[in-house]
């Protein structure tokens, strides 16, 4: 658990949000706060005490945009979770899965030009590594973070949207998606 303390309406969100996850008919999670509320805090809190009790899950932590997000969060976590794994794109695609691992992934890098996270016919894409954890018992719970934002399209491969790609993921392998944003796109909960 994290070492700073929770104000009160962060221990209910990370409480609503173990609840959700784990008992909860909802496959699309909405952890809306305004900005500088503690969203990465409360998100780093819920993942920490989800995986103290879920031994076979990893998290994939999606950020859209160009900008640095997911390396904040990463670094983040790494800081105040020291007993946590945490992957970058680049680890999962040369190394996989593992029960455990949170993967911060920046979805400008799996989508632009010239990359072949998602590629078909790769070696071992993204979809590839996914696969590869499931058939090794690894469940999922994926984070979009800036959900607001995730409605951003590469212009190299407009087809794969964030949003889009994430609920294919949670149909596929029926796992939650769990949103945060300070203004979240309300067209994206029905």
């Amino acid at each position: 658990m994290l070492g700073i303390k929770l104000k009160e309406f962060q221990e209910k969100c990370v409480e609503e949000l173990l609840e959700q996850t784990v008992f909860g008919e909802k496959k699309e999670i909405l952890l809306q706060a305004p900005t500088g509320s503690g969203k990465t805090i409360i998100l780093l809190e819920y993942i920490d005490r989800f995986l103290l009790e879920n031994k076979d899950y990893a998290f994939i932590w999606l950020t859209p945009g160009s900008g640095e997000l997911e390396e904040q969060s990463k670094k983040k976590m790494d800081n105040l979770l020291k007993n946590r794994e945490t992957k970058t794109l680049n680890d999962i695609l040369t190394n996989g899965f593992e029960k455990q691992d949170t993967a911060f992934i920046n979805w400008e890098n799996v989508t632009k030009k010239g990359n072949t996270a998602l590629r078909e016919l790769e070696k071992s894409n993204l979809y590839d590594q996914i696969e590869n954890a499931k058939n090794d018992g690894i469940k999922f719970i994926i984070i979009i973070d800036e959900e607001h934002d995730s409605s951003y399209k590469s212009e190299m491969t407009p087809r794969y949207n964030v949003k889009d790609v994430a609920r294919y993921l949670a149909k596929e392998y029926s796992v939650p998606i769990v949103y945060g944003s300070a203004t979240p796109d309300m067209d994206t909960f029905y």
